[in-house]
C-alpha cells in the first residue's frame, strides 16, 4: 500500500487546523467524501466533508454536514457504516459524543447520512428516533 497526502485545494481548508478522523465514504460511483473536524482535544465541531473523484485528489469542499451551529449535534465523526440492503443503501454516521471531563457521560452518535454524489454533499438527518431494515436498506424516523 502506498501512502501519499491528501491535496486540498486552496479555498478549501487550512490544513494546520484540520484533523483528519477518517476517509468514511467511498461510493461506487466514483466519489470519495472525507468527513474531518478541527483538532481541540474532545470538544465537538461542526464536522466538515470534502469530496473527490480520486483518493490522490485534489479535495475540494469543507460544507458543514449539520447546522454549524450544533456543532455536528455534538459529536466527532467516528466511522460511516454503509448498509447496502435489497432496495437502497443507508450511510450511517457513527460519531464520539465525548464527555470533555472523561466521564462515563460520553456517548455516541448515530445518525442517517444523506449523500448526493452529483452535489457532492453529505448531510445528516436529525432523527431524535430512527430505524433502519438491514436487509432492505431502507431507514425512516421511527413511528413513520
Amino acid at each position: 500500500m502506498h501512502t501519499r497526502p491528501l491535496r486540498f485545494s486552496k479555498s478549501a481548508v487550512s490544513a494546520k487546523n484540520v484533523f483528519v478522523r477518517t476517509i468514511d465514504v467511498e461510493l461506487p460511483l466514483g466519489v470519495y467524501f472525507l468527513i474531518v473536524s478541527s483538532k481541540t482535544g474532545y470538544r465537538p465541531h461542526p464536522d466538515k466533508v470534502f469530496w473527490a473523484t480520486s483518493l490522490a485528489g485534489p479535495w475540494s469542499g469543507g460544507t458543514d454536514i449539520a447546522p454549524e451551529s450544533t456543532n455536528t449535534y455534538n459529536s466527532q465523526s467516528t466511522f460511516v457504516l454503509t448498509i447496502a440492503g435489497s432496495s437502497q443503501t443507508t450511510y450511517m454516521f457513527m460519531g464520539d459524543a465525548w464527555d470533555s471531563s472523561g466521564t462515563s457521560a460520553s456517548n455516541y452518535m448515530w445518525l442517517p447520512l444523506s449523500v448526493s454524489t452529483s452535489a457532492h454533499t453529505a448531510t445528516l438527518q436529525d432523527y431524535a428516533y430512527w430505524k433502519v431494515n438491514p436487509t432492505t436498506g431502507e431507514s425512516r424516523p421511527r413511528g413513520k
